[in-house]
């Protein structure tokens, strides 16, 4: 059962539909659990101070520096989530087939917020504090 209570840390499904959430910040170093299956998907994921990493098979990823915890992420019709920032945090997302929808705005804590396409990844810099992120956008079907 600790193996599992060691997993949860980094990634675990929300009762939301199709919500997870992951990373902890608060670890004493970085920890990272490989080649666990989720929703038939190869997973990778990792958290602690220096950064919150998730790989989900070549459906999403989500990069944090420094760690954070997210919770309710999704991509269902954009991305979502939401997080509490220790200090200023560059967010890297992935989502196969993701296009902003025209005029899409990114939405953090309700007011727009800058961010940039690095070929198929959103970037964008969180706050200090509790975040909520959102930006509406097309998602391949996987």
């Amino acid at each position: 059962m600790m193996p599992l209570c060691g997993l949860e840390e980094l990634f675990a499904p929300e009762t939301a539909p199709g919500g997870v959430r992951f990373g902890n910040p608060f670890l004493k170093e970085q920890s990272v659990w490989r080649n666990f299956t989720w929703q038939g998907m190869t997973v990778e994921a990792e958290a602690g101070p220096q950064r919150t990493r998730v790989v989900v098979g070549n459906a999403w990823s989500f990069l944090a520096e420094p760690g954070l915890a997210v919770r309710g992420f999704t991509v269902d019709d954009g991305v979502a989530f939401s997080a509490q920032a220790r200090e200023r945090t560059r967010v890297r997302i992935e989502v196969k087939g993701f296009q902003p929808a025209e005029g899409a705005v990114l939405l953090i804590n309700g007011r727009p917020s800058a961010f940039t396409l690095e070929g198929a990844a959103l970037c964008f810099t969180l706050p200090v504090g509790a975040v909520e992120a959102r930006i509406k956008g097309e998602t391949s079907p996987e």
